[in-house]
């Protein structure tokens, strides 16, 4: 920031506001959803993993 003109720093610094970055984890959220969509899959394990291939990762899972 040093190298910035005096203007460009000053309005820099005038409308600068500090950021937070918030990540929840909700534990059996995706499960959920899909249960709320898809009434059929209440009784049964889900696992929510991308389509289209023979392996993948696993998003989340019912437990």
């Amino acid at each position: 920031m040093a190298s910035l003109p005096q203007t460009t720093r000053s309005i820099f610094l005038k409308y600068h506001r500090p950021r937070t970055v918030v990540h929840l984890n909700i534990a059996d959220f995706a499960v959920a959803v899909e249960r709320r969509v898809d009434s059929r899959l209440k009784d049964y394990p889900v696992i929510i993993a991308p389509g289209g291939s023979a392996r993948a990762v696993v998003y989340d899972m019912s437990e």
